[in-house]
């Protein structure tokens, strides 16, 4: 495959992957965040307003200070937030939902970029179309910060799949990360 169909491809899937991830965020949108995004929703709000993070729920060891919550996430979605200036609810989801499909589709093409530098140019292209496959959190009406996390435990499910292309660039290695054997002839 030349480098030029190689990119082509590659741009399709990746464009594809946001195609999906941006229809998910609309469709989903009258969904009302609950339990975790709903708490991402609160600190993001309270990080916007300029009062930090908020403490903790009683439930999660509250009230007070709490490391419970990844502390970037908040602070990306306040980003968000701050840029949209919308004080309507369900704008502010859907500008959430939308970050968070071009943040899915960053991780497609994360994703074929590690499978190329791995294993080739085919096996990159399989590897972003099966990410590209598996809509983002945001699709389900979640706002969380584990969507690329999501997606590496599904890359390294995939990597056996993947590995198995033929591609000699790296070794075949099965779902958990061990290399494959070769099957006996006996």
């Amino acid at each position: 495959m030349s480098r030029r169909t190689f990119n082509l491809a590659l741009g399709a899937i990746i464009a594809l992957a946001l195609a999906v991830r941006i229809f998910a965020a609309f469709e989903v949108n009258s969904i009302v965040p609950q339990s975790d995004a709903a708490d991402f929703d609160r600190h993001a709000l309270s990080i916007t307003a300029g009062r930090g993070y908020p403490e903790a729920l009683p439930v999660l060891g509250g009230p007070g200070p709490s490391a419970f919550r990844p502390p970037l996430y908040p602070v990306v979605l306040s980003a968000v937030y701050l840029v949209t200036d919308t004080t309507d609810e369900s704008e502010r989801w859907l500008a959430a939902r939308l970050e968070q499909a071009l943040i899915g589709t960053l991780v497609v093409a994360l994703i074929g970029l590690i499978a190329f530098q791995l294993w080739g140019r085919r096996p990159a292209l399989i590897a972003a179309g099966i990410a590209a496959r598996l809509p983002a959190d945001g699709s389900r009406g979640h706002l969380a910060a584990d969507g690329a996390a999501v997606h590496g435990a599904r890359a390294r499910r995939d990597r056996g799949a993947v590995a198995l292309t033929g591609s000699r660039r790296a070794p075949a290695l099965d779902c958990g990360g061990r290399p494959l054997r070769r099957a006996s002839p006996h």
